[in-house]
């Protein structure tokens, strides 16, 4: 699955228009139309935005999207917990 399709599967998973998504996002329908149809690489701070608008982590984004021909799996987390 590509970033774009994962995008796109989240949006429709959870009844949200393109251009009610977009909104909330403050970006254009067009962009978000290119990002989902994998036309344009997006950045950081646009995938944090998406993920947060849906209650997920980075790595539970990126989940299954390939990269470079290889499919991401759930990152561990790095940083250890303070006592």
């Amino acid at each position: 699955m590509t970033l774009g399709e994962r995008l796109k599967q989240l949006r429709v998973e959870r009844g949200m228009t393109a251009v009610a998504l977009a909104a909330r996002l403050c970006i254009t329908p067009v962009y978000m139309s290119y990002v989902e149809h994998d036309h344009y690489d997006t950045s950081l701070g646009f995938l944090a935005r998406f993920a947060e608008e849906f209650g997920l982590s980075l790595s539970e984004l990126l989940e299954g999207v390939q990269v470079n021909g290889k499919k991401t799996k759930r990152m561990k987390r790095l940083t250890r917990k303070t006592p």
